[in-house]
Parts: C-alpha cells; sequence; structure tokens
C-alpha cells in the first residue's frame, strides 16, 4: 500500500468518525457579553457561541460591519435582548430568516418599565437590563437551552447536562450574593436607572437618578432634589457605569460625604465566555456592598 493511498484511507476514516456533536453543531449569535456567557455555558463542550458587540460597544448605538449581517445571515439562532437594547439589531433581524429569541419580550419573570419618564413614550419603554436578576438568568439559560435542544437535537443530552449545572451555578451564586448583602443600607443613588433588576432581586433601593432618562442630562432641579434626598434619607452611596466619575458627583458627595463606586453591568473589563455573567453578578454585588456598608 502506498503512502499516498495510506494517508487518504486515514483521512476518509476521520472523516466517517468524526463526533456527529461537531459536524452538527449549530452557529448561534449572541448579541452582548453577559448574555453569550450564558448561552456559552449552555453550548459547553458543543461549539462556542459567536459574541456580536465587543466590550466597546454601546449596544444603544452599535453600527452593524458588513462581516456581522453575515454572520447573522448564517446562524442557525440570535439570542438578542431586544429592541430597545440593541437598536440597529431590529431592522436587520426582521430582515432576515434567522430565528431569533428576543428575551424581553419573551415570557421573564422579572419585566419592568423604566422608571425614568421623560415623555410620553418613556412611560410604556421596558428596562432592558434585564441579565442583572437571577430569576430572569434561570429563565433565559432554560428558554435558550430548549431552542437548543430543538435545533440541534442530537446534542440535546449533553444541553441538558450543561443547563443543570449552569442553573445549579446561579442558585449558588445567587446565595452567596444574598448572603453578602444582608445586613448593610439600602438606600443608594444611581447616576442613571441601570441596576433595577439587581436591586429588586436583592432588595436594595434606589432613592433616586442624577440622569432623567437614558439620554438627558439632569436639570439644576433634580440636583437640588438629589440634594435633600441624601440628607433626609441619609444616603450615603452614589453608584455609577460610565469610564469616568461624572462631575456632578462630587458636588453630591460632598454634600452627604457619600462614598462614589463604579458598577459596570456589561462585563466590559472581563474576558468573554462561561465565567464572564458569574464574575460580572459578583463584581456587582461588590460594588454594592463596598458603597452601602
Amino acid at each position: 500500500m502506498t503512502k499516498a493511498i495510506q494517508a487518504y484511507l486515514l483521512a476518509f476514516i476521520a472523516l466517517t468518525y468524526l463526533p456527529v456533536a461537531a459536524a452538527q453543531a449549530p452557529v448561534v449569535v449572541v448579541s452582548i457579553k453577559p448574555i453569550h456567557s450564558l448561552v456559552s455555558n449552555l453550548m459547553s463542550g458543543i461549539a462556542r457561541p459567536e459574541l456580536l458587540m465587543s466590550a466597546s460597544s454601546d449596544p444603544h448605538h452599535f453600527n452593524l460591519r458588513p462581516s456581522q449581517r453575515r454572520l447573522i445571515n448564517r446562524a442557525d439562532l440570535i439570542v438578542w435582548v431586544g429592541p430597545e437594547l440593541e437598536t440597529a439589531l431590529n431592522k436587520v433581524i426582521q430582515q432576515s430568516d434567522t430565528p431569533d429569541i428576543a428575551l424581553l419580550h419573551s415570557a421573564l419573570p422579572q419585566r419592568y418599565p423604566t422608571r425614568l419618564h421623560h415623555s410620553h413614550e418613556d412611560a410604556h419603554r421596558l428596562d432592558a437590563h434585564i441579565w442583572l436578576s437571577t430569576d430572569n438568568a434561570r429563565f433565559i439559560v432554560r428558554t435558550v437551552a430548549a431552542k437548543l435542544m430543538e435545533i440541534d437535537s442530537l446534542n440535546s443530552a449533553r444541553y441538558d447536562t450543561n443547563l443543570k449545572q449552569t442553573l445549579q451555578r446561579i442558585d449558588t451564586l445567587s446565595v452567596k450574593i444574598k448572603a453578602q448583602l444582608s445586613g448593610i443600607d439600602r438606600n443608594y443613588i444611581a447616576y442613571h436607572d441601570a441596576y433595577q433588576y439587581f436591586e429588586k432581586t436583592f432588595s436594595l433601593q434606589a432613592s433616586g437618578f442624577v440622569k432623567d432618562s437614558d439620554s438627558t442630562a439632569s436639570s439644576m432641579r433634580n440636583v437640588r432634589k438629589l440634594d435633600a434626598l441624601i440628607e433626609s434619607q441619609n444616603t450615603r452611596c452614589l453608584i455609577y457605569d460610565s469610564s469616568t466619575q461624572p462631575g456632578i458627583f462630587r458636588r453630591l458627595a460632598r454634600a452627604g460625604e457619600s462614598k462614589t463606586v463604579r458598577i459596570q453591568t456589561l462585563g466590559q473589563q472581563l474576558s468573554e465566555g462561561e465565567q464572564l455573567w458569574f464574575d460580572m453578578m459578583m463584581q456587582v454585588a461588590q460594588g454594592f456592598h463596598r458603597c452601602l456598608r
């Protein structure tokens, strides 16, 4: 037998016995890092989902590149929050035949309207930060796992195992966070209303917000109101998530000798993958603990 024939036979055997999971793994595209992390846990050992938005991307003002449009068109599933967050994705997904899960418009156990009503339209707008709730995280992995089992039935057993393990990890994390935040002050002021789901899950209380809406800076009237809140409610915790501390916080902190802590909600500085959501949630909890203790 010649070397050429031997090489051919080895290649044929390798292709014939290629694991079914590797050959059949679906292409799954996920919009943002926290949701991508949860989906990565479900697909562990099968394939890696594609992350659409980088750490520096703003979901509200994200512009799709041609390569990302092509990725969406060839995907087997798209998982995103919804047009309230990833605005630029809405039209592209509507024009695509790719199945999608818009999580904010599913039967989430926690789904809240925005608390910043700067206009009549705002009064009907949903708060998109759904991944900051452990109850929502459980729902998200169950929902996505069911869809993965539907489109990739050959790997159903592995998805089911991964789902059970991920749910256990979420339960363990939830107990840890509750223990860390027990017995501390509960009131805080945020630069903008980004923490509602975490707050309501772990019994915190937002006294007020510096920004009147997601895009509108606070008026002096609102700043004076916050000064009064800091004084009357003895609020000593100021939270922000931007890369630099808002200038107004220096004034508010002086007024009540308050702590200021940066708490990021998208895991911007964490490496993407299975561990990100869990590390991000612990960082959020640790930030609130530092600020409120």
